[in-house]
C-alpha cells in the first residue's frame, strides 16, 4: 500500500506542468553547457602559434639556463685562481651573454655601413645583397669569440678585395658597385662596364679573373 502511494505521488509530480517545465529548462541548460565545453575543446590555438611560442619559451629557457651555468663556472674559476683580497678590489664582475645570429647580423649591418661610408668618401656607391650578408654572418658567427670573427670576415671577404680592385683600377670613382654571392659560392663584384655604363660586368671579388658574361 505504501509503495502504491509513493508511485501515485511520483506520478502526480511527473504530471505537474510546473515541475515538467523546470526539468526541461534544467536539461536545456545542461545540454548548452556541454556544447560550450565541447566547442572550447575543439578550438585549440593555431598550431603554428603554439609551436612558435613553445620554441621561443624553450629557447629562452635554455639560453638563460646556459648563461647562469656559465656565470656560475666563471665565478668558481675566479675564486679558485685569485685570492679574496684581489677579488675584493673588483667593483663588479660582468659575464657577457653569447651573441646569437640575429645580433651578429645587426652588427654586420653596422660594419657594412662603415665600409659604405668609406667608399662614399671616394664617390663610390657600394651595396651588398642579402645573400652576401648571409655569407658574412655564416663566415663570422662564433658564439665563443663574439663579433671579432665577423670583423675579420668583413675585412677579408669585402674590404681587402675592394682595396685590391681600387688599386688595380677595376673600380673607379663615380661607379656603383654591388657585391653578391654566385651560384657556386663565389663572391662577385658587379659594376658598370667601362666602355658601356648601361651594361653590367661581373667580376670575381676574391681570387679570380673577370667573368665573361656581360649584360
Amino acid at each position: 500500500t505504501d509503495t502504491n502511494a509513493e508511485k501515485n505521488a511520483e506520478k502526480k509530480e511527473d504530471e505537474d506542468p510546473i515541475l515538467m517545465e523546470l526539468r526541461a529548462q534544467i536539461e536545456d541548460l545542461k545540454r548548452e553547457n556541454a556544447h560550450l565545453k565541447q566547442e572550447q575543446q575543439q578550438e585549440p590555438a593555431s598550431p603554428a602559434v603554439v609551436e612558435q611560442e613553445a620554441l621561443a619559451t624553450v629557447t629562452d629557457a635554455n639560453a638563460e639556463a646556459r648563461y647562469q651555468e656559465i656565470k656560475s663556472k666563471v665565478f668558481e674559476e675566479l675564486q679558485q685562481n685569485f685570492r679574496p683580497e684581489f677579488l675584493n678590489r673588483l667593483d663588479e664582475v660582468i659575464v657577457f651573454r653569447p651573441l646569437d645570429r640575429a645580433e651578429v647580423r645587426m652588427i654586420c649591418d653596422l660594419m657594412l655601413a662603415d665600409t659604405h661610408a668609406k667608399m662614399q668618401a671616394r664617390n663610390i656607391s657600394l651595396s651588398v645583397t642579402d645573400k652576401f650578408k648571409d655569407h658574412l654572418v655564416a663566415e663570422g658567427f662564433d658564439p665563443i669569440y663574439g663579433a671579432r670573427p665577423l670583423r675579420r670576415a668583413v675585412k677579408r671577404c669585402l674590404e681587402d678585395s675592394l682595396a685590391e680592385r681600387l688599386l688595380s683600377g677595376d673600380i673607379l670613382e663615380g661607379q656603383a658597385v654591388e657585391v653578391d654571392v654566385g651560384h657556386k659560392g663565389d663572391l662577385l663584384c658587379k659594376l658598370p662596364a667601362i666602355d658601356d655604363p648601361s651594361s653590367i660586368r661581373y667580376q670575381l671579388l676574391v681570387n679570380g679573373a673577370p667573368v665573361t658574361n656581360n649584360r
